[in-house]
Formats: C-alpha cells, structure tokens, sequence
C-alpha cells in the first residue's frame, strides 16, 4: 500500500532526524563543557554552571536508556538525582562533582575488568580491532596498559578532589577543565609512541582510525 510505505519513509527519516539532533546536542554540550564552566566559575555564575552539568547527566541518562544501555542509564539516573539533591542545597557543590567523579568511574570500568575470569578493558579493545588472536606479548602489554589507565584516572580524581577541598575555585576550574585533559592527551601520546617500539611488528591505527574504531564496539563482557 502507498500510503503505508510512505508513512513508514516518513517515521524513519524522522527517526533518523531526531537521533541526529539529539547526539549531536549532547556532542556540542560535552565539548563545550570545560569552557563553559570555566568561564561561568570566573564570573561567579555557580547556578547556572550547576544546572547545565546537571542537564548533561539528564541528556546522557536518556542517550542510554534510547540506546538500551541500561546499566549506563541506571547509574546516570543515580548521579542525576544525586546532583538534583545537590543542587537544591548547594550549587557550588555540584560544579566539583564531574571532575571527581568521571574519572573515578572510568577508572572502575578499567579496574574491574583486572579481575579474575575477566578479560582487561585493554585486551577486549585490542582484540575486537585488531580481529587477530592476541600473543602472549599483547596480552602482557594490554594487561599493564590496563592496569596503569586505573591508576592514572583515579589520580586524576584524587588530585580533583584535593583542589576542590584545598585550592581556590578559580585554580581548580584551570586545572579540572583544561591542564587535565592536556595530561590525558600527554599519556594517551607517550603509551602511543612506546606501543609502537614495544609492539613494533603491529600495524598501529592513527588516532582517527582508532576512534572510528573504537565507537563502533559493543559494550565490554565478561
């Protein structure tokens, strides 16, 4: 029938429209984070600040339940009522919460999979790219390469932590916002450069590629 296909055309453009807009919303609210924040902390917009991390939360936890993540959508939805709570007592508190707390998380992720009968975040990733069975050499790189990914971002945490408690606001903003995200790229770019002498005989995807790559997997298992 016509008019059935035409209808059906319609719902999944629209569909596609929707999904388009919503992503690359919550795109443009992500990157543009650090900078916002940082200027609404210089010009003592607490509120403000307070509220747009806590629509992230909201736009993420709807991301995820859309894309059927549901452990993701749960612990979003958590952190979302933790930040609204926060946000009716203390504004200013809410502004620490993602540097500390994002970190931490990610840190977990990486963490929990060095346990027994799991397989290290950095293997899985390795091994679903590269679609090879991993050498003994690999699996000692990615185990440690693992391993230090943990560590690193939990430091990461700790030190925001630390500037929130310690440190003026305007330096924790400098260093949550910007010097850490250098330092991210700092390590991502020296384990690049020693994977490539350690692992030489291996093909090495460019940062791009690796993205590419990297966003088409499916959710890590045990």
């Amino acid at each position: 029938m016509p008019g059935l296909a035409r209808l059906k055309r319609n719902f999944q453009i629209n569909t596609v429209f929707k999904k388009f807009n919503f992503e690359h919303l919550l795109l443009l609210a992500t990157v543009s984070y650090p900078f916002l924040l940082h200027y609404w902390v210089l010009t003592e917009q607490f509120r403000l600040s307070a509220w747009y991390i806590f629509s992230i939360c909201l736009l993420l936890a709807l991301q995820n339940f859309i894309q059927n993540h549901k452990h993701a959508a749960i612990v979003m939805t958590l952190i979302g009522i933790l930040l609204g709570i926060l946000l009716y007592y203390n504004n200013r508190m809410v502004i620490f919460i993602p540097s500390i707390l994002i970190p931490l998380l990610v840190a977990y992720v990486f963490a929990k999979t060095l346990s027994n009968g799991q397989e290290p975040l950095v293997t899985f990733i390795a091994r679903k790219i590269r679609r090879t069975k991993i050498t003994e050499k690999e699996l000692q790189y990615t185990y440690t390469l693992t391993w230090l990914w943990a560590v690193f971002l939990f430091a990461i945490s700790v030190e925001a932590a630390l500037l929130a408690l310690f440190s003026d606001i305007e330096t924790w903003s400098y260093i949550t916002n910007f010097i850490n995200y250098i330092l991210v790229a700092i390590f991502a770019t020296a384990e690049y450069m020693v994977r490539k002498v350690i692992l030489k005989d291996l093909e090495h995807p460019g940062f791009i590629q690796f993205i590419k790559q990297l966003v088409k997997l499916k959710p890590h298992k045990k």
